[in-house]
């Protein structure tokens, strides 16, 4: 690479350090259509829903003052003095917080592991060029001895299960979904699109789609009955699911994409325009971005996800935790892009890489008789097309398109793709089906399309200039990574797509410098092996040890046995032959977790988590006088006794509950609320907060309120020494007696939290325990599922008698018999 191109490459990241706005994209409509429709609800209900604090409240009026929505699908946030103090905690926190034990540099080289063959479920959303890197990777992943399965939409079975992995549906149709995001291409819905009811059939759409990923951890293959219990799941972040799967079934989880997700300050977030920075560093505002836009998205989620963990048996999370849950406990990812595109940003920690692009093997292919002799009859012609996209008047834009064909006298492949372009027979231009970009984009000289990740990819592997059309969303990304780089020209956004900006994007890319840039890029991606690092990424970030049964060190644990001060990891397999062989008895096991996921919300402050449990209580109570006069209705109209008997049932569920969510939301959660607040104070001006793990039962209680109790109190006396000396060390008289005022209020919140949290940690840990008793409904079904999973793969007989036999004597000798 010259120096020159070199510094176009760089030219992108460079631009966001400068704090102009950049726009990034993601593969089409695909998996930011599910994102992105549910953003549209959240802001399209953010006025009217109620909120659950204070804190929030002001976060919500603040966000809607500061953030405006462009026609495609863009958020423009303005960085002013109100929002930077709303969201400068939140920075703050999130850049030293690493809960999960998943970092590579705990565990021992790669090379020196054994190999875990896991079951690993991918969950996916999105179009055909968002699944397709996983079905790559997935087959890339059998070849390490893994049991893949794919949960994704329907119409991808045959396309997955052709490539050897097993497929679960998980439901949603994304036609129907690039049509919606199409007509509705802002992050706010048309009042068309409200009043037939779009924006609640997405919201169920997902709910129902939420429920079916986490069947997809635990059912049998649905075509084979072949039985199914994840080991670890990989998942883009649009399907949502993910962590919730992973903390209900206690295995690791591992994030791959292809759009940066993750707080950076190099760059904003894709889907931001930031128009400020009156008040804070172009570098604050851009990792600002991506806290505003989580914090947003979640607004239009939460219920919906609370939902789906209560059906999980798992705590409801706080409004306070859900945004930037994946950052906050530093899941690991893996971006698929080219780092000669996008290079990774310094401020990304190690457990995040960049793989470069992922390529499926190409199918065989045929090209019919008309496609092969149109490409073998003149020059190599520009293909043209936007895949996915449902337009809607696709024959004003075929018109365009052949306008602008005519005026460059250029040949043209155009696909009609889901919104059928066409038109009449025309020299020089042939309209193809579905055709690999594979076997294609070696016979075209330019390419012309929406901006989708894989499509973009291939055509650049393949050295074709590339102009990008977006249409909405972070589509832009491709097109401003792109231009950068020198392969083609600035994207034209479709909305101002016509004859003459067409034509002479065909010129520009047509011309010598940016074929030679195409090229030069081509070159550097074909050295890449993006399905290979990835896999490597994944394989990195596991916890083998702690993942790894005592027995059989290529499988991984799903069960824990104690006797008499011994424990030993065990493995369906292995557990289900110390059963047939009587050595232990199947009641005695306990389900393994190998990786513990901790939600707990992260207060800062002392005010915002108390109101939030007052005004949730509050809520509850009123939630129950309203089902007394809206169950009777509903339940039935027609039958006078069955509406006076719904409604006494109303009454008495209202009488009965009312003392205990009094009790719990006043007296238990408050307190709790409070604590932690106490505790997440110093923050505020700057000082990192303790992490005691996460509070589970009333054991867990206890513990915390000993180590809250004696820790406390001794940072309070000692920064109430330290904060005036550090100050007046670094400072002087000024220091001095700033850090006197910070001592004096850390010590009042120490002191305060040490005391309260006597009762409270105990008190909420009791509550948990009460809770466990009646939530006991997923465990059941993880304990029976990893046993039918045991006794299928005994009955298979891969292991031979000796083996058994040896497995049985580690066993015992491992036990001390």
């Amino acid at each position: 690479m010259t120096e020159d191109q070199g510094q176009s490459v760089q030219a992108l990241v460079d631009r966001g350090r400068r704090g102009r706005a950049i726009n990034f994209s993601f593969r089409a409509p695909s998996a930011l259509g599910v994102f992105a429709s549910d953003f549209r609800s959240c802001l399209a209900n953010i006025q009217n829903e109620v909120g659950t604090a204070k804190l929030r409240n002001n976060r919500a009026r603040v966000v809607r003052d500061s953030v405006g929505v462009t026609a495609d699908g863009r958020i423009t946030i303005d960085i002013g003095t109100v929002l930077q103090k709303q969201f400068s905690v939140l920075t703050k926190i999130q850049t030293c917080t690493t809960l999960l034990p998943t970092s590579a540099s705990q565990s021992t080289p790669i090379k020196s592991r054994p190999k875990l063959k896991l079951n690993i479920v991918i969950h996916c959303v999105g179009s055909r060029g968002d699944v397709q890197p996983f079905i790559a990777l997935g087959s890339r992943m059998l070849k390490d001895g893994h049991r893949i399965r794919l949960a994704s939409h329907d119409l991808f079975a045959d396309s997955t299960r052709a490539s050897g992995i097993d497929f679960f549906p998980v439901g949603g149709d994304p036609a129907d979904l690039m049509a919606y995001m199409v007509k509705n291409p802002g992050l706010l819905p048309s009042m068309t699109s409200l009043l037939k009811g779009d924006v609640q059939r997405n919201r169920a759409m997902i709910a129902g789609m939420l429920q079916r990923f986490w069947r997809s951890c635990v059912d049998r293959d649905p075509v084979t009955g072949k039985p199914f219990v994840a080991d670890a799941i990989i998942a883009n972040p649009p399907s949502f699911a993910h962590i919730h799967c992973a903390e209900a079934a206690g295995i690791p989880l591992h994030m791959v994409f292809t759009m940066p997700w993750t707080n950076t300050k190099a760059f904003p977030h894709p889907l931001a325009n930031i128009t400020r920075y009156n008040v804070t560093s172009r570098e604050t505002a851009n990792f600002m971005s991506y806290s505003i836009v989580e914090w947003m998205t979640w607004q239009g989620l939460h219920d919906v996800i609370n939902s789906f963990r209560r059906s999980l048996d798992l705590e409801r999370i706080p409004s306070s935790a859900g945004p930037n849950l994946i950052t906050e406990l530093a899941v690991p990812v893996t971006y698929c892009w080219s780092r000669f595109l996008i290079p990774k940003p310094s401020d990304w920690p190690a457990h995040i890489d960049i793989s470069g692009f992922i390529f499926r093997e190409p199918p065989d292919f045929t090209p019919p008789s008309d496609l092969d002799a149109f490409l073998s009859s003149g020059p190599a012609p520009v293909y043209i097309g936007f895949g996915s996209i449902v337009i809607d008047n696709p024959e004003c834009m075929t018109r365009i398109i052949l306008d602008a064909v005519q005026a460059t006298s250029v040949r043209a492949v155009i696909s009609r793709g889901w919104s059928n372009l066409g038109g009449p027979p025309v020299d020089g231009v042939i309209y193809i089906d579905d055709c690999p970009h594979e076997w294609l984009f070696q016979h075209v000289a330019a390419v012309i399309h929406h901006g989708g990740a894989g499509t973009a990819a291939c055509g650049l592997r393949n050295g074709c200039p590339t102009l990008v059309v977006p249409f909405f969303g972070d589509q832009p990304f491709w097109g401003e990574s792109i231009a950068s780089a020198g392969a083609g020209p600035r994207p034209i956004h479709h909305t101002q797509l016509n004859k003459d900006n067409l034509s002479d994007g065909i010129r520009f890319c047509l011309s010598p410098d940016t074929t030679k840039a195409a090229k030069i890029i081509s070159d550097r991606i074909r050295d890449e092996s993006g399905v290979d690092a990835a896999a490597l990424s994944f394989n990195t970030h596991l916890p083998h040890k702690i993942m790894q049964c005592d027995l059989l060190g290529d499988r991984s644990a799903a069960w824990t046995y104690r006797r008499g001060g011994h424990r030993v990891k065990l493995s369906v397999v292995a557990a289900e032959m110390l059963i047939q062989n009587g050595s232990l008895q199947e009641k005695h096991l306990k389900l393994y977790k190998s990786c513990k996921i901790d939600v707990e919300s992260r207060r800062v402050g002392p005010l915002y988590g108390p109101t939030a449990a007052l005004i949730r209580t509050i809520i509850t109570l009123f939630t129950l006088l309203f089902n007394m006069g809206l169950k009777p209705g509903l339940r039935a109209v027609k039958n006078v006794f069955l509406v006076i008997l719904s409604f006494l049932m109303a009454v008495v569920e209202f009488v009965a509950l009312s003392p205990l969510y009094c009790f719990k939301g006043g007296m238990v959660d408050f307190a709790f609320a409070l604590v932690e607040g106490l505790r997440g104070a110093p923050q505020l001006w700057g000082k990192e907060r303790v992490n005691y793990g996460q509070l589970r039962n009333w054991t867990d209680g206890f513990k915390f309120a000993g180590k809250c109790f004696w820790f406390g109190y001794i940072d309070a006396i000692c920064g109430l020494v330290m904060h005036p000396y550090e100050g007046a060390y670094y400072s002087g008289v000024l220091g001095f007696f700033t850090g006197l005022l910070f001592g004096i209020l850390e010590f009042i919140a120490k002191i305060l939290s040490s005391s309260i949290g006597l009762y409270a940690y105990p008190a909420i840990g009791i509550s948990r325990s009460i809770s466990k008793l009646f939530r006991r409904r997923t465990g059941r079904k993880l304990r029976n599922r990893r046993l039918l999973e045991g006794k299928y793969l005994s009955q298979r007989g891969q292991t031979t008698n000796k083996e058994k036999e040896a497995i049985i004597l580690k066993f015992h000798d491992i036990m001390g018999k």
